[in-house]
């Protein structure tokens, strides 16, 4: 049963709320990034809502709905979320990305697992990216598995 209801919209950069622009723009100051935004890119939003399944019982709260931002250029994957609460940003070199559609036995959910070094880091790690099985969220994989030069 779906823990998650995802609904992934195509976006514009200039539609990036601020709190989520804020949280881009401080990765790309410490790292020194210049503008992310600047670049053409192919942008996406998932909205994710808790469904009944989510974590509901007895003495828990249903976690928050939250939104997911990625924002995909020649020379950048931006993703930046507040699923923890406040914008977080994390930055990827799309060609150093291994990107493949997420599957798992236990977990029913639509999206992508991406694993790499993020900016900045000096080891490699997997992040799921939400997204819908809609036409902006398979769009959105391709041009990323694209840019990842996979299929």
């Amino acid at each position: 049963m779906r823990q998650w209801h995802r609904q992934t919209a195509e976006r514009r950069a200039e539609e990036l709320p601020p709190a989520f622009r804020a949280a881009v723009d401080a990765y790309a100051e410490r790292e020194g990034l210049g503008d992310l935004l600047d670049a053409e890119t192919t942008v996406c939003s998932t909205r994710s809502e808790p469904t009944d399944a989510a974590g509901r019982g007895l003495f828990r709260r249903p976690p928050p709905p939250y939104e997911t931002w990625l924002l995909l250029s020649a020379t950048a994957l931006v993703v930046v979320s507040d699923a923890s609460g406040s914008p977080v940003a994390i930055v990827f070199r799309p060609g150093d990305l291994d990107v493949r559609r997420f599957s798992s036995p236990l977990v029913d959910d639509d999206g992508l697992e991406v694993t790499g070094a993020a900016v900045g880091a000096s080891e490699r790690a997997t992040l799921f990216l939400p997204l819908d099985d809609g036409p902006a969220g398979r769009a959105f994989a391709a041009a990323l598995q694209a840019a990842a030069g996979g299929p």
